[in-house]
């Protein structure tokens, strides 16, 4: 019995269909803002605080980390990992910071995103805004993208937002959250 269609492991919810369109627009909004002279950010500055400053001061921000994802869902990070593991980073590295790495250090090599780069890539930002909070490599992976890029790199110190949920709250006061 032969199948013309391939099967996938998993079914895919309804709404990934649209969330996918609004994260391609995110990153081809920043293709044509560098295109157009307009500087952009890669920031880890996210969870809500980057994109209101960054639009306030009118500077087109993009996710490394969220862009990782991108990779991994449609078969390019593979690519991008073997070239930071030919850099010497090491495999037990954060997989969104080996896959950044990767992808910097090929966009310098070639002078523009690799051709594997899905949504045409993030372009080259002129400037890297970073804070460690959720995670401490960011320091350190920031820090080695603006080698590559030899861009200026800010750290911020970003406070968690409030809590919005009442239980996740009453689950903070009662020592089962760890606070922030």
């Amino acid at each position: 019995m032969t199948q013309d269609k391939k099967l996938r492991p998993i079914n895919r919810l309804q709404s990934m269909h649209p969330l996918r369109a609004l994260v391609d627009r995110t990153y081809q909004a920043s293709l044509m803002a560098a295109l157009s002279g307009k500087p952009v950010v890669w920031s880890m500055l996210d969870n809500g605080y980057g994109s209101a400053f960054f639009n306030a001061i009118g500077v087109e921000s993009v996710y490394p980390e969220n862009y990782g994802t991108m990779c991994a869902a449609t078969g390019a990070a593979p690519a991008f990992l073997e070239r930071a593991e030919a850099e010497g980073f090491p495999t037990h590295l954060c997989g969104y910071a080996r896959n950044c790495i990767g992808y910097t250090a090929m966009l310098t090599e070639l002078g523009q995103a690799p051709p594997e780069a899905p949504a045409g890539g993030m372009p080259k930002p002129a400037l890297l805004v970073s804070s460690g909070y959720l995670c401490d490599a960011r320091f350190k992976w920031f820090q080695c993208l603006g080698r590559y890029l030899d861009a200026p790199v800010w750290v911020l110190a970003a406070k968690p937002r409030p809590e919005r949920s009442p239980r996740r709250r009453r689950l903070r006061t009662r020592g089962h959250l760890p606070c922030p």
